[in-house]
């Protein structure tokens, strides 16, 4: 019975007779390098390539962000259940045609604006530390 490729499981593969020379010498040089590492670089080389193959085939979009990411920011959004929410999301908005609404500029010296209060009772519970990450991305102020 076949069950097909799961995570830990060894993929072996040959290289093609017509892989280019700085290619088989890169991997050369990685497998000195890396030593026993070298498995879980080329892996993580593959895991890459695939995706940019996926993202090939599949629709997407590019949208700036105001501010740079953290690393650990990076790598919550490369999550794939991330990712799936996201474009979830941007679908269920770009299906209803609303109009596009610019934001409201507020002119208030900063010394009269009040400090955020935090609100205490048992509203919204947050279960897990990746809700967390996902309430405070999508409500964040």
């Amino acid at each position: 019975m076949n069950r097909g490729i799961g995570v830990g499981q060894v993929i072996s593969f040959r290289l093609p007779a017509d892989t280019p020379i700085h290619v088989i010498e890169f991997l050369n040089h990685l497998k000195e390098t890396e030593g026993r590492g070298f498995s879980k670089k080329i892996g993580q080389m593959f895991i890459t390539g695939v995706n940019q193959e996926l993202a090939s085939r599949q629709p997407n979009v590019l949208i700036p962000l105001p501010q740079p990411l953290s690393t650990e920011q990076q790598h919550w959004l490369n999550h794939s259940v991330t990712q799936e929410f996201i474009g979830k999301l941007i679908c269920q908005l770009a299906s209803h045609s609303l109009p596009v609404v610019e934001p409201p500029v507020f002119e208030m010296p900063i010394e009269e604006v009040a400090p955020h209060k935090e609100k205490t009772g048992t509203g919204f519970q947050v279960s897990t530390p990746y809700h967390q990450k996902l309430v405070n991305f999508l409500f964040e102020e």
